[in-house]
């Protein structure tokens, strides 16, 4: 029905108050009732116009609200392409799957993509259940999951990925729980796992003995595991360890990258299982000492990404100097020892000629002709990465070298530079102020000789090979508390990008992965 309204005219004031209104004299009492009695004429009036109005309000919001219902229908993402849609789906999938910590994922899991998705509409819904690899994505956080709902999500999982292959992620902090339907519905498809994340218990790892040698298309692995003391295991749970639990990833045909860390306590250790190591190609793990580290790179012949953390030793004791581990395809490798005290510091072996006398390394067993990468924490120091350079010829494939030692010399950095001549990074972490030894505005130059002496190295090699070369370089001095980054800014036009901290940056390598 229209809405039709009648508007009245505009009440005139009376003239006697028009030359009122056009200055600033008072009105007399005849001029102010005949103004109090306008101002009611007007008032009346819009109290006649409030119905209307808000007749017409209303009406203004219903159209509106049909405006942008009937929007909708040329909204740009209904013309968009079955395949362009699922593959935004595919990102919502993975937002929910990767994140930084475990907890950050909320219960319950039906709130979250890919379950969220056929809610929304009947298009949606056949996308996503037609889009098999939404699917393929199982993060089970055992920990918040009730058994009789999860187990149908899980069963759902795997049927709408049909047979492709499964990412795996399971968590659950609970010492004592043995068992779990969930866990035990995922290992059903345990021949479909390809990428898995393990955080679990002894107690619950243990299911995983019930389908060994069935992970037939694991390709990645990742786990972290408390490895209990056995005897406090069984005597306080009454629980049994089978020995062939630890051959549960021994037949593996396709894993090529591992991601493990063990632990005992306040110990890093070994893998307690046994693993394929020669099919390798990536490896992340940890050690008690080098001795064990030694033993499982004899192993690696395939191996390219190393990153290998173990706990203090003595720097007295040196590896057997009679072997040599050649592993050709070692393009990236990181060494670390997982704490530094005073008492495991490397004693002063300086030598007459002011450099250092070399320390003993598990470096001096290997030969890496493809290097590209290396990182040592404490491992090494700079003569012992330059013989391992020099034995394995790899001058021309080292790009990049972070060296993180308390035993450091200014020349040592200095031959680096010069026999390395495709450095891109060069990070030096001096922890004992070696390289910059009392350096104060008071004391020293505002750029210390060494800064000089490293920028006149890089002048030199830098011409050499006739194109232009870059590097970034950062040098770490635990004295070091003057300011000259706007002196070294002028050495960037030389391709030189220097950076001079009093902090290193330590990497927690059990928090690494290859996800």
């Amino acid at each position: 029905m229209p809405l039709t309204f009648a508007f009245p005219d505009l009440p005139r004031p009376p003239t006697q108050l028009a030359p009122l209104v056009a200055s600033n004299d008072a009105p007399d009492k005849t001029e102010s009732a005949l103004t109090r009695a306008h101002i009611q004429q007007l008032e009346s009036q819009l109290a006649l116009l409030e119905e209307p109005l808000t007749l017409l309000r209303r009406r203004q919001a219903d159209l509106l609200a049909s405006v942008e219902t009937h929007r909708r229908i040329l909204c740009p993402i209904r013309r968009c392409p079955p395949e362009i849609l699922s593959h935004i789906f595919s990102f919502a999938v993975e937002s929910t799957f990767h994140f930084n910590d475990i907890s950050e994922v909320a219960a319950p899991m039906s709130d979250l993509a890919p379950w969220v998705l056929p809610r929304v509409c009947r298009r949606w819904a056949d996308i996503a259940l037609a889009t098999t690899s939404l699917w393929t994505l199982v993060f089970l956080d055992l920990d918040r999951l009730g058994e009789e709902g999860a187990v149908r999500m899980v069963d759902l999982l795997h049927q709408r990925s049909r047979n492709m292959p499964l990412t795996v992620k399971i968590y659950c902090e609970q010492d004592e729980v043995r068992s779990h339907r969930v866990l035990d519905s995922a290992l059903a498809h345990v021949e479909r796992w390809q990428n898995v994340d393990l955080y679990l218990k002894l107690p619950l790892f243990l299911r995983l003995a019930t389908v060994r040698d069935r992970f037939s298309s694991l390709t990645t692995l990742t786990m972290s595991l408390d490895v209990l003391d056995l005897e406090d295991l069984e005597d306080d749970l009454d629980l049994r360890v089978d020995p062939d639990f630890w051959n549960t990833f021994a037949i593996a045909p396709k894993l090529t990258a591992l991601c493990a860390s063990f632990w005992n306590n306040d110990n890093l250790l070994p893998s307690p299982f046994t693993l394929p190591w020669a099919q390798l190609t990536r490896l992340s793990t940890t050690f008690t000492t080098d001795t064990e580290v030694l033993r499982v790179l004899e192993k690696l012949s395939n191996i390219v990404d190393c990153r290998l953390e173990f706990s203090s030793r003595d720097f007295d004791t040196a590896p057997n100097s009679s072997l040599t581990i050649t592993l050709p395809h070692l393009r990236s490798l990181l060494l670390q020892i997982e704490t530094i005290s005073p008492s495991s510091a490397p004693p002063d072996r300086s030598t007459g000629s002011g450099r250092p006398k070399r320390l003993p390394s598990l470096l001096d067993n290997l030969s890496t002709p493809s290097l590209q990468s290396l990182t040592t924490y404490h491992t090494a120091d700079a003569a012992t990465i330059l013989a391992l350079i020099a034995r394995s010829g790899c001058m021309h494939t080292l790009q990049k070298l972070r060296l993180h030692t308390p035993s450091l010399h200014a020349n040592s950095v200095l031959d680096i530079l010069q026999k390395v001549p495709h450095l891109s990074v060069l990070n030096v972490g001096d922890l004992n102020g070696v390289l910059l030894p009392g350096w104060t505005t008071s004391t020293m130059p505002l750029i210390p000789e060494f800064i000089h002496g490293f920028t006149r190295e890089w002048r030199s090699v830098s011409v050499q090979g006739g194109r232009e070369r870059k590097l970034k370089a950062q040098i770490v001095d635990s004295t070091y508390n003057v300011d000259v980054s706007e002196q070294l800014a002028e050495l960037e036009k030389d391709g030189l990008f220097i950076e001079l901290s009093s902090r290193t940056y330590f990497r927690p390598l059990i928090t690494d992965s290859f996800q």
